[in-house]
């Protein structure tokens, strides 16, 4: 028998009905001694953790009260109230394939020179109704950050490197058999055509589609909330007549969790939904005319808002496709942050 039992004590309706992110949960850790013994501390703590799948990734805000130093005698049944105000900023609970978070409240008592008794309650938490709120994502606010593109010579460098450690990997295995001419030439074959494979696929696609396009218009809002409309608009101008096969915009939501470690690392996705329209399909596209699209996407109400942390997260892409005829296609992903309503991401710093 443990030393001490400890408990959480909060109204029933209350705890049924959940808490809205700003508010304080008021309670009552209840103790109940069954030995003379000195607590160096008695503490509750609030906080957010996952499971599921991957990984296990945890609130990195220190939310605690401490309640109690002192002595618990032998039979004595004492309470002690708490106080603790829950984040407004998020992030808020999900329940997914892959991928669970869920608000808790862990009690704690430290025992000198013993088993230290805790005990864990779990609690519902609703998004705040104030607007202006900055998201937090799970490891920080969201902040938007401007689009970055690899450009041929980047994309050159990377690939190189890229191909230096293959080549150092096929001769070693060349080091474990007879040198030939034969084995030399096979090795070189296979490192020349990752090269060729991971500069165009990776790199050069979009690049030498702009031979005959102009680069896509291409625009978006980054953040809506679950049951709204997501806008967006796409052009496209080409240098020479051609023929569009179809513009596709594929907007994917996805969990995504990581278990294991090291070399033993295991990657878990599902999506969530995928919602997928096609326009413009085997359209003429005359030399230096625009085309335009000008549309909208239903978010489904049951969308999990945006959630990012160690080996664990929910994300939505929005992916734009122009498939061209003889021509290499051309693609852009944008991510889309679905937050609760009126929550904003955080403006970007302006500079000094």
């Amino acid at each position: 028998m443990a030393k001490v039992d400890l408990e959480i004590l909060i109204d029933p309706q209350q705890l049924q009905e959940g808490f809205q992110a700003g508010q304080k949960v008021h309670g009552k850790v209840q103790v109940t001694a069954h030995q003379e013994i000195t607590c160096k501390g008695l503490k509750i703590a609030l906080g957010w953790e996952t499971s599921g799948s991957g990984n296990v990734a945890k609130d990195p805000r220190n939310i605690h009260q401490l309640l109690y130093q002192g002595n618990f005698h032998a039979g004595e049944v004492s309470t002690y109230d708490f106080d603790l105000l829950l984040p407004e900023e998020g992030p808020f609970e999900f329940v997914g394939k892959e991928l669970i978070v869920f608000y808790y409240l862990n009690a704690s008592a430290e025992i000198p020179m013993a088993f230290d008794p805790s005990t864990r309650l779990q609690i519902r938490v609703h998004p705040s109704p104030r607007a202006g709120i900055v998201y937090h994502s799970g490891t920080g606010p969201i902040l938007i950050k401007p689009e970055v593109e690899v450009g041929p010579i980047a994309g050159t460098i990377i690939a190189l490197i890229g191909a230096l450690i293959v080549a150092a990997f096929f001769y070693f295995i060349i080091g474990l058999f007879p040198l030939t001419r034969d084995t030399v030439f096979f090795c070189s074959a296979l490192v020349f055509l990752f090269l060729f494979c991971f500069l165009y696929f990776a790199i050069f696609a979009n690049w030498f589609a702009q031979f005959k396009i102009e680069k896509p218009i291409f625009e978006v809002n980054d953040h809506i909330a679950p049951d709204g409309y997501l806008a967006f608009g796409a052009a496209i101008t080409s240098k020479k007549t051609l023929t569009l096969n179809a513009l596709k915009i594929t907007l994917t939501c996805q969990e995504k969790t990581i278990s294991g470690s090291g070399t033993n690392k295991v990657t878990h996705t599902n999506d969530v939904f995928k919602i997928e329209k096609t326009y413009l399909e085997n359209e003429i596209l005359e030399a230096g005319i625009e085309q335009k699209i000008l549309d909208k996407i239903h978010v489904p109400l049951e969308t999990p808002y945006y959630f990012l942390a160690p080996e664990n997260e929910v994300t939505c892409k929005l992916r734009i496709h122009f498939d061209l005829e003889r021509c290499p296609d051309y693609s852009l992903t944008k991510d889309i942050y679905i937050l609760p309503q009126g929550y904003i991401p955080k403006p970007p710093e302006s500079p000094n």
